[in-house]
């Protein structure tokens, strides 16, 4: 796929899970901490990985990974027995007895589905010479949910489609996309709302599917809603939404002292937007993505090592936003 800066971010998951153990969630508090600790040194010993075990770590640090979408939200919550192996940049992690006994999870800038995938199976063939996965000749690989069966690959695609939600075409567009056994969400806000346009675009099936189907059939749908909010764009050139957008942007920007979540995304959002259409200095789709991961509250949090209130949070996040975009200009 080609590089466009409507494709924030790409995300693949492998999961995992080991012949003859029960499934995370039938295991005991002590039998998790019991897999996890030698799950975590075996594979230490052939990857060079560090170990976060999550019942040491405190709240913002739990609630960080979960905004980074390094795990769910519910593993926070119940950190007993589980853990992360992460790389220098938390790029490449194993999840250990979350939802399943091992899932290996790798992101990657833009359009990155080909590389990530190279990554997550190499990763794959080293873990299954050191433990016997369970598989099923008929079915595929195993897991605690139907969804879960099969290849066992989640593959994500954030995108950044404005244009198409003001046009209204992403309302159709996402009961199609359901029927072909793929899911579109928003990645911030509440409910079924996507604050700012930024989407999370995903595959529902993995069952009779190979792990090339699913890559490919995902990168088609990614290039056809890259295209469509492309062309939607265009459309807004000189129209009065688009100054409008430059206005509220640039009135934003020059009061910026402090600034909520929810109003941070929107203002990431038409300053890409109001890039895509030369009212303003383009910025970087890597700067977009790394503001949008730091700037959630308990990422914001665990960065300052200290505690905030949320007046000192959104005072923050504020200098964060003014202090990059001013960089990014230079």
């Amino acid at each position: 796929m080609n590089e466009t800066p409507l494709i924030i971010r790409s995300a693949l998951r492998l999961s995992r899970n080991l012949r003859g153990i029960p499934f995370p969630h039938r295991l005991n508090d002590v039998q998790k901490v019991r897999l996890t600790e030698e799950l975590c040194d075996k594979i230490c010993r052939v990857m060079p990985l560090s170990v976060l075990s999550l019942g040491t770590l405190n709240q913002a640090q739990l609630y960080s990974l979960a905004e980074r979408q390094i795990i769910e939200s519910e593993h926070a919550k119940t950190p007993q027995g589980k853990a992360v192996l992460q790389n220098e940049d938390a790029s490449f992690c194993i999840n250990i007895n979350c939802e399943h006994h091992l899932e290996i999870v790798a992101f990657g800038d833009g359009a990155s589905l080909t590389d990530l995938y190279q990554q997550v199976r190499a990763a794959d063939e080293l873990l299954e010479r050191l433990f016997p996965y369970a598989f099923d000749d008929r079915f595929g690989f195993l897991g605690p949910s139907p969804e879960g069966i099969g290849t066992g690959l989640d593959a994500t695609i954030v995108l950044h489609l404005p244009a198409l939600r003001e046009n209204r075409t992403l309302l159709r567009t996402e009961e199609y996309l359901t029927r072909l056994g793929f899911a579109i969400r928003g990645c911030y806000g509440k409910g079924n709302e996507a604050s700012g346009a930024f989407y999370q675009l995903s595959n529902r099936l993995t069952m009779g599917l190979t792990e090339e189907d699913v890559l490919r059939n995902l990168s088609a749908v990614a290039l056809q809603l890259t295209r469509q909010e492309e062309s939607a764009e265009n459309a807004l050139r000189g129209t009065e939404l688009a100054a409008e957008c430059m206005r509220r942007t640039g009135g934003v920007l020059m009061r910026l002292r402090s600034i909520t979540l929810e109003e941070a995304i929107v203002l990431l959002s038409d300053l890409r937007l109001c890039g895509s259409l030369e009212m303003c200095n383009p910025v970087p789709t890597r700067l977009l993505r790394i503001l949008l991961e730091r700037i959630q509250p308990a990422t914001l949090l665990n960065a300052n090592l200290e505690c905030m209130s949320i007046q000192e949070l959104d005072t923050r996040r504020a200098e964060l936003i003014r202090t990059s975009i001013a960089l990014s200009s230079i």
